[in-house]
């Protein structure tokens, strides 16, 4: 299990009210939904994301979802799991602020009352396109994917409320949204309530500033030693 699925199955777990998860919903379906005439299709690999998804449209719209189950084959086998929006199509995405007059649009003024509601957001994209390294493994890095720029954009504005400094690139047809510093990751998980990931990945950057803190002094201690002999040499 990567540190992203960990990350994302613990947030399935937090608990949120029901103004909360249509903003969950409304960043999901933005950051992931492939949206078609009458008919909007989410896919992804997380059987519990899809739970999540699944409960969070049936309690706020009361509509038929089809869930499409399906093996890829691609080094390894994995389940694909794909929920299908056939009713009330166009009411929905109004209603989620992703449309209107059958036109998208960025998000407004739907969400942002609340610190609560900015966070659900900043969650329902990550489980969406977010991703995030194993401090353990690999070095500090957080990302969004989108599509758009300016959805990018709007993330990066929308970070910068939580005072989370994120730079934004392109990347072939996509683009990336992404956060380097430490601090700052540590912070967002705490922020998606995934408190045991959270706790993992502070203990994991404390081991290593305190690692990187230990060869530094110790790269001084030899480099003055190093002084010490040459000036010894010299005289």
């Amino acid at each position: 299990m990567t540190f992203t699925t960990r990350i994302k199955e613990e947030i399935t777990q937090y608990g949120i009210g029901q103004v909360e998860s249509l903003v969950e919903l409304a960043a999901f379906i933005r950051f992931n939904g492939q949206i078609k005439k009458n008919k909007i299709s989410l896919t992804m690999e997380n059987a519990s994301v899809a739970r999540r998804i699944y409960k969070n449209l049936k309690n706020n719209f009361g509509i038929n979802v089809n869930i499409i189950v399906r093996n890829q084959r691609r080094f390894r086998i994995k389940q694909i799991y794909i929920l299908e929006i056939n009713d009330r199509v166009t009411e929905i995405l109004e209603s989620l602020n992703i449309l209107q007059n059958g036109k998208r649009i960025l998000p407004g003024e739907y969400f942002t009352e609340t610190e609560e509601e900015k966070a659900s957001f900043l969650r329902g994209a990550f489980l969406a396109c977010g991703s995030i390294n194993d401090p353990s493994t690999a070095g500090y890095h957080f990302e969004f994917t989108t599509s758009q720029k300016k959805e990018g954009l709007f993330l990066l504005n929308l970070l910068k409320e939580f005072n989370i400094t994120a730079k934004i690139l392109k990347r072939s047809n996509h683009y990336m949204v992404y956060v380097k510093s430490a601090e700052m990751i540590s912070e967002l998980v705490r922020l998606f309530g995934a408190t045991n990931s959270f706790f993992y990945f502070e203990d994991i950057r404390i081991y290593r500033d305190h690692k990187n803190m230990v060869n530094r002094l110790n790269n001084c201690e030899i480099a003055n030693q190093e002084k010490i002999l040459k000036s010894g040499m010299k005289q």
